[in-house]
Parts: C-alpha cells; sequence; structure tokens
C-alpha cells in the first residue's frame, strides 16, 4: 500500500524527485543510502532533510527536467502559507485589540462615574458591567498574542 504523504510537503516532493531522477542518481548525489532516502519520504518518521541533501537534489532534479527543483517550490508553498496565518492572525488581532481599547475606555469611564459621591446604583451596575467587557475584551487577544509573539507563558 502506498504511503500518503500531505500535498506539497517535502516528503512528498523528495518522493517525486527520487521517482523522477532514480534512487541511484539521488544515492550518488547526496552520498547517502537507497534506504535512507527512502525513510526521508515517511512524514512518520523522525528522519529529516537537511538542507544540503535538498540542495544536492534539488540540483541533481534540475539538471534534468529545465530548472524544476521540487523541494525547494515545496520549500517556498509552506513559508507563504505559514506568512499568510500570520498575518491573519495579526489582522484578527488588531481587530481584537480596537475593541479591546474601546471596551477599556468606556469601563474606564463608567468606572469613574461609579467612584464619584452620590453614584447611583444603576451607575455602579454599569461600571460593573462595563469593567466585566472590558476584561472579556482583552482577554480575547492573548491566544493570539502567544500565537504571533511566541510565548508560552500563561499570564499571572
Amino acid at each position: 500500500m502506498t504511503k500518503v504523504r500531505p500535498p506539497l510537503s517535502i516528503e512528498d516532493a523528495l518522493r517525486g524527485l527520487i521517482k523522477t531522477i532514480g534512487v541511484d542518481r539521488a544515492r550518488k548525489a547526496t552520498g547517502r543510502s537507497k534506504s535512507y532516502l527512502e525513510q526521508l519520504t515517511n512524514p512518520d518518521l523522525r528522519y529529516r532533510l537537511t538542507v544540503d541533501d535538498a540542495i544536492k537534489l534539488d540540483l541533481e532534479h534540475a539538471s534534468v527536467s529545465n530548472g524544476v527543483m521540487p523541494i525547494l517550490e515545496s520549500y517556498g508553498v509552506l513559508v507563504e502559507a505559514k506568512r499568510a496565518e500570520r498575518c491573519e492572525d495579526a489582522a484578527e488581532l488588531m481587530r481584537r485589540i480596537v475593541d479591546s481599547v474601546k471596551e477599556g475606555g468606556e469601563a474606564h469611564a463608567a468606572l469613574i462615574a461609579a467612584s464619584m459621591p452620590g453614584a447611583s446604583k444603576t451607575e455602579k451596575d454599569k461600571a460593573i458591567r462595563e469593567w466585566a467587557e472590558a476584561c472579556t475584551a482583552l482577554d480575547r487577544c492573548g491566544p493570539l498574542i502567544r500565537n504571533l509573539f511566541g510565548g508560552t507563558a500563561e499570564p499571572p
């Protein structure tokens, strides 16, 4: 049974490259064994293609395929996909920050009004409600901040 590899993965690109140039040519280009090269195409194993071997293999493939470098192309697509994810996350974070600032401003105004001498129960209830909404809006920023900034620390 053929192992399913994610499309546009490095393993899939390598499998196609080896199929095109042949395992003997890939082995000669890298100095690696046939079994090792085959293991590199299996995404379930711990083996990963080195950059040096990727360059050698792509250049070997390019020499027989009109300049096509499948590993480099797959790598580029993977990087662009991650960049797009980060851009979407950054835009969403900005939307959440805008909401957080708006809710925070409303909460501060309500808290000041509720702290004034003679503030009514309605004003105090509104301050609590606005404070809770501001906290919720700020909390919604947390997961995206951790994702974009690479933080793993939990808030205090």
